[in-house]
């Protein structure tokens, strides 16, 4: 019997947060054929998300139960508010700083199962007016301390970074997570759902200082080329690889 592979969907919560499961819900039966099982919210709030946050002792301590129907290689798990709340994303210490417990309850449950991490990683351009307010001339503005830190924790886990900036690359995203060719089924699906749930501007749209908009473009290209010479970590979004000449 061939091991589950885990796709867990984590970061940016507030840019498509149940994009997956509005998805799942108009191609559940394709999904499903491929072998593919996208865990119910419902499922993630009662048997994911306590283990992973330590909410309950009791089932913190015995193994996740999911209910995998015959047949699934691929459990995808939509976790995407789970490394913090909204208003964490960004603090004075950086991007996602205050994730160690998640991190932690990751490690303990995905350690040793063969696992992929899709973290959705926008450029840094999206939080320019909150970094603009901030009072710190020196905000740590790279993504490469919480991508390391997640290394770390999951020794057999791959990192695809996607770092979603126009409509069009979530089409990449979706499909690669649900490994269902989703933009040839049903064209235009991923667009218009994703459309309905994108609530932050299109990144360059924010109005920021010159010199700020200028560090916030270079945090966001030294993470691109840092990340494309990490093992176990791969750049999901074609434009972008692209347009740094990433392979």
């Amino acid at each position: 019997m061939q091991e589950l592979q885990y796709h867990i969907h984590i970061g940016a919560h507030d840019v498509y947060p149940t994009l997956l499961e509005e998805l799942t819900k108009q191609t559940a039966s394709a999904i499903l054929d491929n072998g593919t099982y996208v865990v119910p919210a419902s499922e993630f709030k009662e048997y994911v998300r306590p283990h992973i946050l330590g909410e309950n002792t009791v089932l913190q301590a015995a193994p996740i139960q999911l209910e995998i129907p015959a047949g699934v290689e691929r459990v995808v798990i939509s976790a995407h508010g789970l490394l913090c709340g909204p208003n964490q994303i960004m603090t004075a210490q950086g991007l996602y700083a205050n994730s160690q417990q998640t991190i932690t309850g990751l490690q303990g449950y995905f350690s040793d199962k063969p696992v992929t991490l899709h973290l959705l990683t926008p450029p840094q351009h999206d939080y320019g007016p909150i970094v603009a307010a901030q009072s710190e001339a020196d905000w740590p503005m790279s993504w490469a301390p919480l991508v390391h830190e997640l290394l770390a924790a999951l020794p057999h886990a791959e990192i695809t970074l996607w770092p979603i900036e126009i409509i069009e690359d979530v089409v990449g995203f979706c499909e690669n997570i649900l490994d269902v060719p989703l933009g040839t089924m049903r064209p235009n699906l991923i667009e218009q759902t994703a459309t309905k749930q994108r609530r932050y501007k299109k990144a360059g749209a924010s109005k920021v200082s010159d010199p700020l908009s200028l560090r916030l473009d270079s945090a966001f290209a030294v993470d691109m080329e840092h990340f494309s010479e990490l093992d176990r970590v791969s750049i999901g979004v074609k434009r972008i690889r692209d347009e740094f000449l990433l392979s």
